[in-house]
């Protein structure tokens, strides 16, 4: 699983969609998981 911060989803969303496509994407804010990113299939 990759990670991005929440941060860096925020300016890099397409990024975070891609990182996505190929496996769970982990979001962290504050150094702290927060959300995890999956595709829909």
């Amino acid at each position: 699983m990759q990670s991005m911060s929440a941060n860096g989803a925020k300016y890099g969303f397409g990024r975070l969609i891609d990182l996505a496509r190929t496996s769970p994407a982990l979001v962290s804010k504050h150094a702290r998981p927060a959300v995890v990113v999956a595709t829909v299939e």
